[in-house]
Formats: C-alpha cells, sequence, structure tokens
C-alpha cells in the first residue's frame, strides 16, 4: 500500500509540474512513477507492486467488459416483443472469506445490469443473488466463480 501511495504522489508532482491539473497529466505522472518503481523495486523492497498494479488493470477491464455485455444483454432482453425473461435467486457458495471481499463481489454483482446481490449466510459460505435471466443454477454459480470471484481473490489476495 505504502508504495501506490508513493505512485500516486509521483502522479500528483508530475501534475502539479506540467501546470494543469488534468486527468491525463495523472496518467501519466502514475505511468511514470510505476516505472520509476518498477526499476527501483530493489531498493524500496518490494517485488509484488509491479504485479498488482498490472492485477488491478486487468481486473477493472474485466469488470468493465462485464457490465458492458450485461447492459447488452439486458437491452436485447427488454427489446425483445416476447420479454424472456427467467428470473430466479441462487445460493452462490463463496470461496471468498473476509468482509471486504465479500462486499466487494457482492457490489459488483449488483452492479452488472441484472443482477442484485441479496444477502450473505450467517456463515458467510454463501451469496443469494437475483437474477433477470437463470439459465442454470449450476452454470450461474460456476460463472460467478471462476470469473468474478476468483478476480476478486486475485487482485485482494
Amino acid at each position: 500500500m505504502d508504495l501506490f501511495l508513493l505512485n500516486i504522489f509521483l502522479a500528483a508532482v508530475w501534475m502539479f509540474l506540467q501546470g494543469e491539473l488534468r486527468a491525463v497529466n495523472f496518467v501519466v505522472g502514475f505511468l511514470l512513477g510505476y516505472a520509476i518503481i518498477g526499476l527501483s523495486q530493489k531498493v524500496l523492497g518490494s517485488h509484488r507492486y509491479a504485479l498488482k498494479v498490472i492485477q488491478v488493470a486487468r481486473f477493472l477491464a474485466f469488470v468493465a467488459w462485464e457490465i458492458f455485455t450485461a447492459s447488452l444483454k439486458l437491452a436485447w432482453m427488454i427489446l425483445h416483443p416476447r420479454l424472456p425473461l427467467r428470473p430466479g435467486i441462487v445460493a452462490v457458495p463463496l470461496k471468498v472469506s473476509t468482509d471486504l471481499e465479500i462486499v466487494t463481489l457482492a457490489n459488483l454483482i449488483s452492479l452488472s445490469p441484472g443482477t442484485l446481490s441479496l444477502d450473505v449466510s450467517d456463515d458467510r459460505s454463501t451469496l443469494y443473488v437475483h437474477t433477470v435471466d437463470l439459465e442454470s443454477r449450476e452454470l450461474f454459480c460456476q460463472e460467478i466463480g471462476s470469473g468474478l470471484e476468483r478476480r476478486v481473490l486475485e487482485v485482494m489476495r
């Protein structure tokens, strides 16, 4: 976390040195700071930071893609003349265990159009999710587990 804050600081310094508080200057500064930290890994004593930034970027791209494709699917379902909805509530077994991991997964599921996280079991081993298009409970659980949940674990641990 300290290296991330250092990277943010370097990005802010770059942005102020450019004289314009613009997002593009911040992004360029973040990338320059990332390169500086990457080249200084032995001195700073961390080899995981470079990998973690790449994992987070891939995670954000995956989430954006999932939201985009879910939006298109839901729009098609709404515009379809017969409204082919198959709603259902699914008990999704969880591999995530900490409160932060569970909340992150539940919120990301709710961000995706057509799904809503409803509740977590008392033992925090199951997440109850409502979906507007349920083909198969097993397939739904597999998609959550191998997609979003796996990536949440990759980023959080």
